[in-house]
Order: C-alpha cells, then structure tokens, then sequence
C-alpha cells in the first residue's frame, strides 16, 4: 500500500515536471497578466461621487477636484512609506474618478501617475494606464470635428510614457493640422518636438526629415538664427547615422552661413570638420584645401590648437600618399605653432616625425639633429626617453 502510494506521488512529480518543461514560467506569468481586469475599467458607483450618472455641477465638480487631490495626497505618502501596491490602488481610484472631470483633466492624471509607475518600473501598472490612454484615444478619434488639443496632450502622455510609435503617429497629427491651417508656429513647435522624440528612439532618418522640414521653414522665413541651429543639427544627426555625404552637405551649408556673415572665430573648426569629410569620402585634393583653410584662418585668429590640429592632418595626408616631401614641410611649420602654444608633448612628437622622414630619406645628419631635439624634450618631461635614444643609435648605425 505504502508502495503505491510512493509510485503514485512520483508520477505526479512526473506530470508536473513534464508541464513545466511544456510552458514555461514566463510564459505562464504572460498568460496570467493578459487575464488581469483592468482597474481603471471598474464601473461600480464610488462614494465619492455625487451624482452616478456623470453630470455634475460646477460646484459639485469643485469638491471632486478637492477629493482627488486629498487622494493623490493619500497614494502619495503610501508610496513614500515604501507601500507601491496600496498607492497604485489609491491612484486607481483618483482615476477612476477623474474621468468625470473630462479627457483633458483625465490625460494629465494618467500621465502623472504613468510617470511614476514607469520609474519604478511597475510593469502592469503601467500597462494598464496605457491601455486607459489607448481607449481614450479612439473615443477622442470619433469626435467631429477632433479636438487637437487633446490630441496634443495624449501625445505627451505617450510621450513622458516612452510609447514611441503612438507619440509620433499624434504628432503627425498635430502638425498635419498646422500646416493645413497655415499656422508656421505650430508647425515649427511640432516638428522641434518629432525631431527631439525620433533623436531620444535614435531613429536618425526620421529625425533628420524633421530637422530638414524645419529648416526649409526657417530659410522661407528668413530666420537666420534658426537655420544655423537646425543646420547643426543635420550635420549631429548625419555623423551620428554615419552619413558622411549628408553630413559634409550640411556642413557646408553652414560655412556658406559662417562666412556670409564673417564668423571667422567660428571658421577653423568647420574647416577641420569639412576636411575630415572629404578625406572619409575619399576626396583628397578638397580634403588637403580645407585643412589649408583650417591652418590659415585659426593661425590669423590665434586659434593655436587648432592651427596645431590642422597641420598634423594635413601633414598625415600626404604623408600617407607618398608625399614626404610635401609633409616634411608640413611638420617644419607645425614647429612653430608647438612653440608658440608651449606644448612640449607635441613639440616632441613633432621632432619625432620630422626624424623619421629624414631616416627614410637616409638624411642621416638631419634626421640624428630632430631626434636629439625629441630626446631633449622627451627627457625634461620624463616621457619616452628610451624611444628616442633607440632611434638615435640605429641612426648612428645607419651612418
């Protein structure tokens, strides 16, 4: 009998291990959320309010608004006092509620408490408040004429709430509306908002559409401040979306900006941007101008480091196109700005490349004087005496 009854517990074991390989506990907890009645769907009457049918008067609704404000106080101190299930159930209530006060009031609710169910990453709360936000959205869809307005405020709902596709999709609402009523304002504030929303979800195609609406706008409006700002953006966006081409297209829309209006401060590390574009796209001659132009304009406007920037690349450029020559000479001015700027780490490494040319050129004399200058400085900073002292000796051995 004992036996029996032993067999008889094992195979149960048996069942219920082979059910949980069958569905796994994930999956369960899934299935058993979908299940779950929504709470701000619960229609029995609240003590709270008056008049069950909804019509309330003026001052009826002032003494809710003061109700719900004394829960939102209760949910509040619960949720401080580390008591999330019991201020979720409060806030519920508020909502509940506050739908009687309208959709606008109703929206602002939601948000507020969405914000802090997704903080705290309460999971089903805000799923449920989300699914509340969903349904509110069709009934204001069957509205004649829609109010935007509302439409504005579910989309920042959506929005605070981290509902990408719903945001956008509402914001392309508004804006179609503001360009249907000529309304250049709206449409500007709008489009400052999708681009900023389609940046935070990294989608950089629908946020550079954005910028590049605003800015046709700010060129059809002569707002010159503006295009500079969304110009900028453009080129952020396209070097972030490794658009190299579109990012050298903005940036040189920009320099037509910069240099129309004399921003020469601002010049030299534009020059340098469009330079490393044209070097990226494989447009080497535009590439070795506009590091020229970088070099110029900082070394007239004392732009030391800058000056200092564009002369190694553009020394680096040819060096890697089999141009010594050109580089060599390249490197010799660099060691003016180095000394002007009193930057010994890369007066050092200057030397250094000055000497490595000359090793390659088996110009021995010149290439022993720029590495005993590079020793020089490596050992006053205490930096990489050995490297130069080894270049020395091999040159000593190569003559």
């Amino acid at each position: 009998m004992l036996q029996q009854k032993y067999i008889k517990a094992i195979a149960i074991v048996a069942i219920a291990f082979t059910t949980s390989l069958q569905f796994p506990t994930n999956q369960l907890l899934a299935a058993g959320e979908e299940t779950l009645p929504n709470p701000l769907e619960i229609t029995q009457p609240d003590p709270l309010l008056p008049n069950q049918s909804g019509n309330l008067t003026p001052q009826q609704k002032e003494k809710l608004k003061a109700d719900l404000a004394n829960l939102n106080q209760q949910a509040t101190i619960q949720y401080q006092g580390g008591n999330p299930t019991i201020a979720f159930d409060i806030w519920f209530r508020e909502l509940r509620l506050r739908r009687n006060l309208g959709f606008a009031e109703e929206i602002a609710a939601l948000t507020r408490v969405g914000e802090i169910a997704w903080q705290d990453t309460q999971k089903q709360q805000l799923k449920f408040i989300i699914q509340r936000l969903n349904t509110i959205e069709k009934q204001i869809g069957k509205q004649k004429p829609v109010d935007l307005s509302l439409v504005k405020d579910l989309a920042i709902a959506y929005q605070k709430l981290r509902v990408y596709n719903s945001a956008a999709q509402l914001y392309q609402q508004v804006l179609q509306q503001a360009k249907n009523n000529k309304d250049t304002q709206n449409q500007k504030t709008t489009l400052e908002t999708l681009a900023e929303l389609h940046l935070s979800w990294l989608d950089y195609p629908k946020a550079a559409a954005a910028y590049e609406e605003l800015l046709n706008l700010a060129l059809l409006n002569g707002d010159y401040l503006n295009q500079i700002v969304y110009i900028k953006k453009l080129g952020e966006i396209y070097d972030k979306a490794k658009q190299p081409e579109n990012a050298l297209r903005s940036k040189l829309k920009l320099l037509d900006s910069y240099e129309s209006s004399k921003k020469t401060e601002e010049l030299s590390s534009l020059y340098l941007a469009i330079a490393d574009l044209y070097q990226t796209i494989g447009k080497l001659n535009q590439s070795s101008q506009y590091y020229q132009k970088a070099y110029e304009n900082s070394w007239k406007n004392q732009q030391f480091d800058y000056a200092s920037e564009s002369l190694n690349k553009l020394a680096l450029l040819y060096k890697t196109q089999g141009k010594p020559d050109v580089s060599l000479r390249i490197y010799q001015a660099l060691l003016q700005v180095n000394q002007r700027t009193y930057s010994y780490y890369d007066l050092m490494n200057t030397y250094d490349q000055i000497g490595e040319i000359y090793l390659q050129r088996k110009d021995y004399t010149m290439a022993l004087a720029a590495f005993e200058k590079g020793l020089e400085i490596a050992q006053a900073l205490n930096y990489r005496q050995e490297y130069f002292s080894d270049r020395i000796r091999l040159v000593k051995q190569g003559s």
